[in-house]
């Protein structure tokens, strides 16, 4: 054998005050980890459980009332009309063909903004949306002289 593969002959370098000061910390948090423990692993388990109880019964409540919207805008010559349609926080541009569809409209009178592309202000009209039911507006020709209500 080599001396270099020989082990090592020095003797231990004596621990400072703060490994000591670490090790007894160590000893003595593993000892209460122990008695606590279970309690822990038990809160854990009733925390997850509650809210998974509440993601449930969240999940199963239903939400405001709310019906659908759709229509098809023209103009005044009767060509489908591209443009922005606003109803109850909600933004959509119609359709090739003029036509819109809202899924979900919060129920009771809603007021539908319709801005055209390349024209100037906007179109206005007052709708009463029925909850569980598509309220259908039909061909809606929007001329953009109007009053709004």
């Amino acid at each position: 054998m080599r001396l270099e593969d020989s082990p090592s002959c020095e003797p231990p370098r004596p621990k400072s005050g703060v490994q000591l000061y670490v090790e007894r910390l160590n000893a003595r948090l593993s000892k209460d980890a122990r008695r606590w423990r279970p309690w822990l692993v038990r809160g854990l388990a009733l925390l997850c459980v509650l809210g998974l109880g509440y993601l449930v019964v969240r999940a199963t409540l239903p939400g405001p009332p709310a019906g659908g919207l759709d229509g098809c805008l023209r103009s005044t010559s009767g060509a489908p009309l591209t443009a922005r349609v606003r109803v109850a926080g909600q933004s959509i541009v119609t359709a090739s063909d003029g036509c819109f569809f809202f899924a979900s409209v919060p129920a009771g009178p809603q007021i539908v903004i319709v801005d055209a592309t390349g024209q100037t202000g906007e179109w206005q009209r007052k709708v009463d949306i029925v909850a569980d039911q598509a309220v259908g507006l039909g061909d809606v020709t929007v001329a953009f002289s109007e009053a709004k209500p």
